[in-house]
């Protein structure tokens, strides 16, 4: 699989999503690269929607088959590092 193309303003603005999947009674968490526990999810690929981008992030992190559901929450923020470029 090829890396996704940049659009000149990803690196400044990256938007990505979590995903809450429940089987049997249980949250999915992943340990990530600081032995944090947290949802899956990841960067939107360039003309990626949302519930795509879950759905995919989902399976390359876990190999589970999801569909999406309903946005639960959304927020902005924007870093210092972005506010500076």
């Amino acid at each position: 699989m090829g890396a996704a193309p940049v659009h000149p303003a990803a690196p400044a603005f990256p938007v990505s999503v979590k995903g809450v999947a429940v089987q049997g009674g249980k949250v999915l968490l992943l340990e990530n690269e600081r032995s944090e526990w947290e949802l899956p999810g990841g960067k939107l690929e360039l003309g990626e929607d949302p519930p795509d981008c879950m759905v995919r992030e989902i399976g390359e992190e876990s190999g589970w088959t999801v569909m999406a559901g309903p946005l639960l929450d959304c927020w902005q923020y924007i870093s210092a590092r972005a506010a500076t470029s």
